[in-house]
This record gives C-alpha cells, sequence and structure tokens, in this order.
C-alpha cells in the first residue's frame, strides 16, 4: 500500500505550460524593416560615414595625382558641402536597407 501524502500528490493535475507565440520566418524581420522605414533617424552615423567618404575622397585624389603631375591638391583641401554629404548619406542608407530587404526576401522564398 502507498503512504496517503503519495497518494494526494499523484491526484492533482499538472498544470499545462503555454509554449510562447512563434511568429514564422520572416515576419519579425519584415516587421522590423517597416519600424525602420517610419523612423526618421539615421542608421549608419555621420561621422563614420563623413570618415569613409573623406578616405575614399583622398584616394581618388591620389590616383588622381600619379596620373596627372600637374595636379596639386592635399587632403587639407578636400571640403564638402554639408548638403551634399546629406545626399550621399541617404543614398548610402537606402541602397543598404535595399539590399537587407532584398536578403530576407530570398532568405523567406529558400524558407530559411
Amino acid at each position: 500500500k502507498a503512504p496517503r501524502k503519495q497518494l494526494a500528490t499523484a491526484s492533482r493535475p499538472v498544470p499545462k505550460v503555454r509554449k510562447p507565440h512563434k511568429w514564422r520566418p520572416g515576419t519579425v524581420s519584415l516587421r522590423e524593416i517597416r519600424k525602420q522605414q517610419k523612423m526618421t533617424n539615421l542608421a549608419i552615423p555621420k561621422v563614420n560615414l563623413g570618415r569613409l567618404v573623406r578616405q575614399v575622397a583622398l584616394k581618388e585624389c591620389r590616383d588622381h595625382q600619379e596620373n596627372d603631375p600637374n595636379f596639386k591638391l592635399s587632403g587639407d583641401d578636400l571640403r564638402f558641402q554639408s548638403t551634399a554629404m546629406a545626399a550621399v548619406h541617404a543614398a548610402a542608407e537606402a541602397h543598404a536597407i535595399a539590399v537587407l530587404e532584398e536578403t530576407d526576401l530570398c532568405a523567406i522564398h529558400a524558407k530559411r
């Protein structure tokens, strides 16, 4: 015969544990993309993009100086208008977001 305590605990119903809701593949990422598109703040920091643009411009100037000895321009002479930097920034972010959207759609299509 089993003791009474053991019988009492055995007859209690076991509470069901609910599983957390699981979204279908790609649903959350598409939601995040829409959220990012609605936001007006920048995904790429201004300082980092400005540094990258300056590096590319300096490299192009050096390449041009090697080919044309009459071309005189130092790194200090390079200046960029704020509107030009804003346009480059907007284009770079739009391109990066478009690439990420296409990558996500490819992953959804491949059922990954």
